[in-house]
């Protein structure tokens, strides 16, 4: 699929950058927000992802409902839609995140950080767990990159 944007300079990096842009704000209105299943959903995401740290296609798709759950949370209804638009490429790449060495169980580290923030309805702390959050994923986005390349 990130094929398909052959155009960008580097496509990893723009969904990123997105994310950096819409992502911190969403856990912000989530924390204020959020009712009792929205704090559910996430909180069996969370621990969906606990048992599935061995298991890529299970992690990732518990990490695609945390992040869906968080986005409905804010209670806007273009929210969700908006993330749909790229649910594809993300998934593909947490799929190549996920074998970044420590990278499933630093993910997880930073979701627990983000919900307990919304489940405390700490906006700000919600906020700046989302941009820690985030920049791990570009970090962790980089290297898996670097390791794809050396195995080309």
């Amino acid at each position: 699929l990130i094929m398909e944007f052959g155009g960008l300079r580097d496509p990893w990096a723009e969904l990123v950058e997105i994310r950096e842009i819409i992502e911190p704000e969403l856990a912000f209105r989530a924390a204020l927000r959020a009712n009792s299943d929205d704090i559910d959903a996430m909180r069996d995401a969370i621990a969906d992802m606990d048992v599935a740290m061995g298991d890529a296609d299970a992690f990732i798709r518990a990490d695609n409902r945390f992040h869906l759950a968080l986005a409905r949370a804010t209670q806007n209804t273009f929210v969700p839609r908006l993330l749909d638009s790229v649910v594809d490429v993300l998934q593909e790449l947490r799929g190549q995140m996920f074998w970044v060495d420590g990278g499933p169980q630093r993910g997880q580290a930073h979701h627990k950080r983000i919900f307990r923030a919304i489940e405390d309805r700490a906006p700000e702390a919600a906020r700046e767990a989302m941009r820690a959050h985030l920049d791990q994923v570009r970090r962790d986005s980089q290297t898996a990159q670097q390791q794809e390349e050396q195995h080309e």
